[in-house]
């Protein structure tokens, strides 16, 4: 029985400077000036890189998803705090409520080709980008993205366990 994983992502990645000598000085604990930007773009990239591998090994498509401009309150200390009631008019015209956002990161996992395709990055129903492809030219750094992940979380160590 195959399973699907929607990992939430960011059109924000794109505001990412997420480099090798950058991914290096994240092993060191340093932290980049985009942090927010930087993950969701190695989030993508992991994904780009794992996504085929786990479909075809272990049927598991993996996929990523963005669920938009949410109305949140993670805003809320950037304004004033008497201003902030009064933007929410605003707020209801231009953001998706936050049911809406959960609806809009999980809805491609939901659909039938979900299990049939991997590496796909969703708003919603929408394909945004088809991951695989579209970051060949990001190769060597999503290899060495996974290279490191590996390493920092020792994730094939502890799936190896699993198997016994």
């Amino acid at each position: 029985m195959p399973c699907r994983v929607v990992q939430v992502s960011s059109r924000l990645e794109k505001r990412s400077q997420l480099n090798a000598e950058l991914l290096e000085g994240i092993g060191r604990g340093e932290v980049g000036d985009h942090a927010y930007a930087d993950s969701k773009r190695a989030l993508m990239l992991w994904t780009s890189t794992r996504a085929q591998s786990l479909a075809f090994k272990g049927g598991l498509y993996c996929h990523c998803s963005t669920p938009g401009m949410v109305d949140t309150e993670l805003g809320r200390y950037s304004v004033s705090p008497w201003l902030w009631p009064l933007t929410k008019p605003l707020r209801m015209l231009l953001l998706r409520s936050p049911a809406e956002g959960a609806l809009a990161a999980v809805a491609g996992g939901l659909l039938p080709q979900a299990t049939t395709r991997f590496g796909r990055y969703m708003d919603g129903e929408v394909q945004l980008e088809d991951l695989v492809l579209s970051r060949m030219g990001e190769k060597a750094l999503a290899t060495d993205l996974v290279k490191w992940a590996s390493k920092a979380t020792a994730l094939e160590q502890r799936a190896d366990g699993y198997d016994r």
